[in-house]
């Protein structure tokens, strides 16, 4: 059998639904507003979350020329709204997609932006989709995007991974003598690249670390943060597995996926 490295992690994000808890769309802060953003080929991308209907942010002609926000955190996305450009032009905002995910491509579409009058703004709900980009482009060659404003509805996404109670199948020690305890891996602490603030097995075969979330949540997202400054990594080929169950350490729960961690 392979004897593995065991976990370390810098940080563990668990995202899912609180029980009794629901996202409710009549909240009105714009999470986009302040945020950074990008476009094709131009400088004025920020003009599409500055508040002003009357100034747009405005693509060079290119192929699927895009526009982004970085919201800086995964949330769930209720609903976004999409203001045409005032004064001329609206056709060029038709067949607009609006994409919502955590990827830097290829994220899923909440919707198809279509006939919008000039300086009309049109609201396009997407139940609570999850990502930290909300990306708007459209499709094709030679077009050009105009946005006057781009308002993004949500809530953030619940970490359930700060409130449960880790363990893991040994515990690593530097050399220095600290102990790489599993709570450093949910401690909420994503900047640090000192080893001893991160969870560790020793060299075992079939190490794990699992987390007790307390009670039942329907989960959406495990991410894995890997310590900073670290080329390569032994968490590399683990497998996430979620369930109810404790036999074999909880290693028998369904598998979700292997991780893959990209530097």
């Amino acid at each position: 059998m392979q004897r593995l490295m065991g976990t370390f992690l810098l940080y563990l994000l668990i995202i899912g639904t609180l029980p009794g808890k629901r996202v409710v769309s009549g909240e009105k802060e714009n999470i986009a507003s302040g945020k950074p953003t990008t476009l094709t080929s131009n400088q004025t991308s920020e003009l599409a979350i500055d508040g002003d209907p009357n100034t747009y942010a405005l693509s060079q002609v290119a192929s699927k020329p895009t526009w982004r926000v970085d919201l800086e955190r995964v949330y769930l996305v209720d609903a976004v709204s999409i203001t045409n450009r005032p004064d001329c032009c609206p056709e060029k905002l038709n067949g607009a997609e609006i994409h919502i995910g955590s990827a830097n491509s290829g994220n899923p579409r909440c919707a198809v932006v279509s006939a919008v009058p000039p300086g009309e703004t049109y609201t396009y709900s997407c139940h609570g989709m999850e990502g930290r980009f909300v990306t708007v482009f459209i499709p094709g060659e030679g077009k050009q995007l105009a946005l006057a404003e781009v308002q993004v509805f949500g809530k953030p996404a619940d970490n359930l991974a700060l409130s449960g109670e880790a363990t893991q199948s040994s515990i690593h020690h530097t050399q220095g003598g600290e102990a790489q305890a599993p709570h450093f891996s949910h401690d909420g602490n994503r900047a640090n690249t000192d080893p001893a603030l991160c969870a560790g097995t020793d060299w075992e075969s079939s190490p794990w670390w699992r987390l007790d979330l307390g009670e039942k949540h329907r989960v959406s997202t495990v991410t894995i943060f890997s310590r900073a400054g670290r080329q390569t990594d032994p968490i590399t080929g683990g497998q996430i597995c979620v369930g109810s169950s404790l036999d074999n350490n909880g290693n028998n729960n369904a598998r979700q996926d292997r991780v893959v961690l990209a530097w």
